[in-house]
């Protein structure tokens, strides 16, 4: 691997066990085809549509980031996810394996639900467009729109999918952002905090350039470390997730309204607001906080 042109250094590296709910912070992780090992590795089904439950429809399911999950032990490339804890944000704990799970979830969310650990030829969800000028390029402003991820995506459109059958992955099964691009949202929008946790990322790549620098690595491919290669796929399209509260961060739709303005790039013919890039892995292998990050 000839790694040409430096880029910057792993800042931080996430993992999300459960869709759309809070995740973990890893010093290391393994990355490989499937993504980070355990990344999305189970998903909240509505029993009566057969929907995933997801943040991008904040008014149904309204208290998906408000809870977290993080894996009792380290899942391991080529095994089935292990169990994760569940912190739900009413102060109740389940484990993803106990018994009564579904019960507790069905409670909690005041719906009959149950926890997936595998999609069926990718899945569907209801996904809110926010009232933002230029922000969807179909035109749905406030509005709910049934969306067909995963799999079910590429299906539908007749192309080879990016993620497996089974993932909960959107539509490709890494993401990477640069500091970069955070650094300058803020300095176009200063009264806005465009922290990280918003944009629920895989790898965070701290970058010495200014910019949105990672917009210039579609088509290429980043080395990690010492054996772990991505390839940039597209730009990140964003919902309204970001601007959504979580922990100690509040709603705010300034958020959306920055990417609008300032980041709308084209992908696969539409200008969409974007910020980060999708990548898929093309050489597995561990990563860990402070690797080198390189265009090759």
């Amino acid at each position: 691997m000839n790694a040409s042109e430096p880029v910057g250094t792993v800042r931080a590296l996430w993992r999300f066990p459960v869709k759309s709910m809070l995740g973990e912070e890893l010093e290391a992780a393994d990355l490989g085809e499937g993504g980070v090992v355990g990344d999305r590795a189970y998903a909240v089904v509505d029993k009566e549509t057969g929907k995933v439950a997801s943040a991008k429809h904040p008014k149904l399911w309204p208290d998906l980031l408000k809870c977290r999950a993080a894996f009792v032990q380290a899942p391991r490339p080529g095994d089935e996810a292990p169990p994760a804890r569940i912190d739900l944000a009413d102060g109740t704990s389940v484990m993803s394996d106990a018994p009564d799970v579904d019960a507790v979830l069905s409670r909690f969310f005041g719906r009959d639900v149950e926890l997936a650990s595998a999609a069926d030829q990718g899945y569907t969800i209801d996904q809110y467009h926010p009232d933002e000028e230029n922000y969807d390029p179909d035109g749905h402003r406030d509005e709910v729109v049934e969306a067909q991820l995963g799999a079910a995506f590429f299906n539908e459109r007749g192309l080879p999918s990016a993620v497996a059958e089974d993932s909960f992955f959107d539509l490709f099964p890494l993401s990477v952002l640069t500091t970069s691009s955070l650094e300058r949202l803020g300095e176009l929008e200063p009264e806005s905090n465009f922290d990280v946790r918003r944009f629920r990322m895989n790898v965070i790549v701290d970058t010495p350039a200014s910019g949105f620098v990672e917009n210039d690595w579609v088509g290429r491919s980043l080395a990690l470390g010492d054996g772990v290669q991505l390839g940039v796929a597209l730009p990140d399209p964003r919902c309204c997730m970001p601007s959504l509260e979580q922990e100690d961060l509040p709603r705010d739709p300034k958020v959306l309204k920055a990417l609008a303005q300032h980041n709308r790039i084209d992908v696969a013919g539409s200008l969409y607001p974007c910020v980060g890039v999708y990548a898929v892995a093309e050489a597995a292998g561990t990563v860990s906080r402070d690797d080198r990050v390189s265009l090759v």
